[in-house]
């Protein structure tokens, strides 16, 4: 999950001139894992433009129908997930992928995500791989449950997609996947969310990722990016 934080660089400030000494110092490069958000609001805002300039559907009662906001979010296993979920409107369907993302990233920015997606949005989570062999198993339980409170105020549809097998971590960090999912989908019944599980699907199947035995490869991307369009179209149905 690491590989792309240097994709997103921001220059720092150069120091003040000292006295006597005009020096420049070099610029400092920092890591910006989170520079997707900052095209968010002008996505939103897109998307808003456009959605004025089309009118709602008629439903049955004879009035516009408003259309339903779906955000999906998560980090970088999100990355080209977007193509998969083409077929749901492009107007009113955001995919925010956060590379290097925890748990925590993703809910101290809920409310910059969900600023402009309406009432009752449809909300998938896709987060958690990056916190393993982080965090011990009762602390990150904590912070999904912290997660959870936030998106429950905005939302009464939150999908959590469990997380991925990741060869990579080996058979302590595997069982470590495996349990956090089994807490994850116990504890989504208890608040009403939905628990989308994956471990079947990609488990043991090394010809669904990529060299680094984390992300997914294109094969896996897809398959991932059609379970996820699957979920999200039961509940606009």
């Amino acid at each position: 999950m690491e590989e792309s934080r240097n994709s997103w660089v921001q220059i720092g400030r150069s120091r003040e001139k000292k006295k006597l000494r005009q020096t420049q110092p070099p610029e400092i490069q920092t890591s910006n894992k989170f520079e997707p958000l900052q095209h968010l609001d002008d996505q939103n805002q897109h998307q808003e433009n456009e959605r004025n300039n089309i009118q709602d559907p008629i439903n049955s009662a004879g009035q516009a129908a408003k259309r339903r906001e779906v955000m999906i979010v998560g980090d970088s296993i999100l990355r080209n997930t977007a193509s998969s979920v083409r077929s749901l409107d492009p107007l009113t369907t955001t995919v925010c992928c956060l590379p290097g993302a925890s748990v925590k990233h993703i809910t101290e920015n809920v409310d910059r995500l969900l600023e402009r997606t309406g009432d009752d949005p449809v909300v998938v989570v896709h987060i958690g791989t990056n916190n393993i062999g982080r965090d011990r198993p009762r602390s990150l339980q904590n912070k999904f449950r912290e997660l959870g409170r936030k998106l429950k105020d905005k939302t009464k549809t939150v999908v959590f997609s469990g997380i991925l097998p990741a060869p990579c971590k080996g058979p302590y960090g595997q069982l470590e996947i495996q349990n956090q999912n089994a807490w994850l989908k116990s504890w989504c019944t208890q608040e009403g969310f939905t628990f989308l599980e994956h471990w079947t699907t990609f488990y043991n199947k090394d010809y669904l990722y990529r060299w680094d035995g984390l992300h997914l490869n294109r094969k896996g991307t897809n398959l991932l990016g059609e379970r996820i369009l699957q979920e999200v179209q039961k509940h606009l149905n």
